[in-house]
């Protein structure tokens, strides 16, 4: 019974979803106590968490597309354009809530996104 129902769940847009609000928290909430420097000592590390947090979405997003067995290589090509489009919105959300603005994190947020799909895509079935 509940892993049915946890099969269920999973078929929807549900994770994707939450995933994505967890990501506009994240990206968006300013933590003035927070020193960068101390939680990620690797320089330029805040670019593999958008590599994360974006990968993962659009690998939520896509799943979903493909559990609903819109398998075309253009519907998923825009899934993650959309995804893209989504992390650069944020970007400029960030520039009215006292984060920084960064074009790099543009840029990995779109590596994000389009690593999923090369993963996705070369996934054998």
């Amino acid at each position: 019974m509940m892993q049915s129902t946890y099969r269920r769940y999973v078929k929807t847009i549900w994770p994707t979803l939450i995933w994505a609000a967890f990501v506009f928290l994240m990206l968006t909430l300013h933590f003035p106590r927070f020193k960068r420097e101390r939680a990620f000592p690797i320089p330029h590390a805040d670019k593999l968490v958008h590599i994360f947090l974006f990968y993962v979405l659009a690998f939520l997003f896509l799943l979903f597309l493909i559990k609903k067995h819109t398998q075309r290589s253009s519907h998923l090509f825009m899934a993650v354009c959309f995804v893209t489009v989504y992390g650069i919105a944020l970007e400029y959300v960030q520039l009215y809530t006292g984060r920084d603005f960064d074009v790099w994190d543009m840029i990995a947020d779109a590596i994000g996104a389009f690593g999923a799909l090369v993963i996705i895509k070369n996934k054998p079935r």
